[in-house]
Order: structure tokens, then C-alpha cells, then sequence
């Protein structure tokens, strides 16, 4: 995971744009073992924009059996299990390539 603080001084992509909120504090999840539930759960609640890089999506998932969903999933898409990025489009999730 990273947490992180999206400046309204830098330039976004567009395909960002709704992240793109000045000082707005990011949790980007990504496919790690180095993290469990309950210190996702705690970034989780301090985070106004959560994103999955990836693979990262199968772990929030696998983690949280679909309890938590991500704002994005962004990334090249070859980890991400085909079930979990159809889960979370169904639920909301912008998913960008």
C-alpha cells in the first residue's frame, strides 16, 4: 500500500480527473503481501480516494471478500483476476487501463 497526497498544483490525467481533488489523501493498494486486514482497514477509513494498482485488486479483495471497493483500478490489467476487476465494475469501481 501507499498513502499519499494528491496536489491540486500537479497535473492530473484525465482519465484521473475524479481523483484529481486538491490535498485529497490516496490509498493506492498494490499486489503485496506485506500488509494485512487490519492495517488496510485503518488506511482505509483515513482515505478519501482509494486505488488498486493492478493486481492489488485480487489482494483488497481476497483480503476483504469484496467488503471494501476501490474508487480505481488502474494499471495494465495482467494481474488482476477477470472475476474480481467484473466485481467491482458491478459495484461502482472505475477501472482504467
Amino acid at each position: 500500500f501507499l498513502m499519499t497526497s494528491v496536489s491540486g498544483t500537479k497535473k492530473c490525467n484525465e482519465k484521473m480527473h475524479d481523483m484529481c481533488e486538491f490535498g485529497a489523501e490516496a490509498l493506492i493498494i498494490l499486489n503485496s503481501d506485506s500488509f494485512g486486514v487490519n492495517l488496510l482497514s485503518a488506511l482505509w477509513s483515513g482515505a478519501k480516494i482509494r486505488v488498486c494498482a493492478d493486481g492489488g485488486a485480487n489482494k483488497l479483495y481476497d483480503l476483504t471478500d469484496g467488503l471494501l471497493v476501490p474508487d480505481f483500478i488502474v494499471g495494465d490489467l495482467d494481474s488482476a483476476r477477470i472475476q474480481v476487476l467484473d466485481f467491482y465494475k458491478q459495484h461502482g469501481t472505475k477501472v482504467e487501463r
